[in-house]
């Protein structure tokens, strides 16, 4: 009960934790582990139980995958269960890699956690500002929800019209074992097997909605930063029958401490760009793989309505994910240069001192130095690499392509002499999304 009252007064109050805590609590009963920062009082006997339920899960877990490697051993699969399996074995391995990473890096995300949520919460927070974060971090969440599940539902749709009509066994996972489901103990195996796909793809979800809300949450700390000088000019706008030297002086103190929020607030957006900046990797590297693979499966399968239902809400899934990371972390490069502007209209003008206007040029040069959220410490997550393939390839089927290859090789600290192994890879993952959705859209 008291635990109840206390969520409650943290939704009124700080929303943005009330929903962190919520997806770090479903990871520790998903068997993933603690990633909440504050300590939680619990009995040697819970904590037992608890070691021993995510033991049985990551070996569920991993042991699936394992054997789904193992498949490729079989020389009895179908065109479509070889296809299938190909496509597995490269997304599932690769997600389960983010959980071993997140899990590795535990103790980095409470840190990060904490920052996030209570770094300068006792300087500076709006409730307003509190709760549009929430919301738009719940909109991706959900977003991101109804895309997957729905793909696993039309997906086992298309598995069970299969057994119907062509005598297939039921699965979704292709696995080494079991080869048939003549035994119950095969038939139990393989329940299990097609429940682990659900379980997977749970974690998976609770994973990226973590990963989401920090996102979300880092741009709208830039948000309240804007916020906090905007309203500095109030300070010269209510006098309150102070001296002008007072109001001059209060303004300079309340100008150095947005200085000191946004030199926190920048290290906080290091913080979480070295903690989850792995995971953003293997995101971009899986999305890339598989929507060339399901554009392969769509050029060359045998094509009827649930299979091209199960494959393009595949397609929208790696769409979704990506899509996410690369606009929220757009945002952050957004919020945070636009910060300039709410410096330079604080009310720095209407003061006379020397020192406060010195400190608003420093203030704004620092401000206009860009953030930006990389993956695979190269690609910049933003708007722009997210559509660039899609706006282009209307031109082509080389103009997306070479459209990222261009923005690779421009001025800067991206350029080819540094990282030309890895974006000459990026670049033939592009030219064959783009060469086969042009050949798709000419069937």
């Amino acid at each position: 009960m008291c635990l109840n009252k206390m969520d409650e007064s943290i939704k009124k109050t700080h929303p943005e934790k009330r929903l962190m805590k919520f997806i770090c609590k479903n990871l520790y009963y998903l068997g993933c582990g603690q990633y909440w920062y504050e300590s939680i009082d619990r009995s040697k006997f819970e904590t037992t139980i608890y070691v021993l339920w995510a033991i049985i899960t990551n070996v569920y877990l991993y042991g699936i995958i394992v054997n789904e490697c193992l498949g490729h051993l079989r020389s009895n699969l179908t065109i479509k269960e070889r296809n299938d399996l190909i496509q597995f074995t490269c997304a599932h391995p690769s997600i389960g890699l983010k959980f071993i990473i997140l899990f590795i890096r535990r103790d980095q995300v409470k840190y990060m956690l904490k920052r996030l949520l209570e770094g300068t919460r006792s300087i500076f927070s709006s409730s307003d500002i509190d709760k549009a974060s929430t919301q738009k971090a719940v909109f991706y969440c959900s977003t991101l929800m109804i895309t997957t599940y729905s793909t696993l539902i039309l997906t086992d749709l298309e598995a069970v019209i299969a057994y119907y009509k062509e005598g297939l066994p039921i699965r979704t996972e292709v696995t080494y074992y079991p080869k048939s489901v003549d035994t119950v103990a095969a038939k139990i195996f393989r329940f299990f097997i097609e429940l682990h796909w659900w379980f997977f793809v749970t974690i998976m979800i609770q994973v990226d909605c973590l990963c989401y809300c920090a996102l979300v949450y880092m741009s709208f700390k830039f948000k309240a930063l804007q916020v906090y000088f905007e309203e500095l000019g109030k300070i010269f706008s209510n006098p309150d029958k102070r001296s002008r030297k007072e109001i001059e002086k209060e303004f300079k103190e309340a100008f150095i401490v947005g200085m000191g929020l946004h030199e926190d607030t920048l290290d906080c957006a290091k913080t979480v760009q070295s903690t989850l900046g792995a995971i953003y990797s293997i995101q971009i590297f899986e999305s890339l793989s598989l929507i060339v693979m399901c554009l392969v499966k769509l050029v060359h399968a045998k094509r009827n309505l649930m299979f091209l239902l199960a494959d393009l809400s595949y397609i929208t899934v790696m769409l979704v994910l990506t899509g996410v990371y690369m606009m929220v972390s757009g945002d952050i490069t957004h919020e945070a240069y636009e910060l300039s502007t709410s410096i330079f209209h604080c009310g720095w003008e209407m003061s006379n001192n020397r020192d406060i206007r010195a400190l608003a040029v420093i203030a704004i040069q620092r401000s206009q130095v860009p953030v930006y959220m990389t993956g695979l410490g190269l690609i910049k997550l933003s708007y722009a690499n997210f559509i660039s393939v899609a706006v282009d390839r209307s031109r082509g089927p080389q103009a997306g392509a070479n459209a990222i290859g261009t923005r690779w090789t421009t001025k800067g600290t991206l350029g080819p002499q540094r990282y030309g192994a890895a974006r000459d890879a990026v670049v033939v993952l592009a030219d064959a999304v783009c060469c086969l959705t042009y050949k798709l859209r000419n069937i």
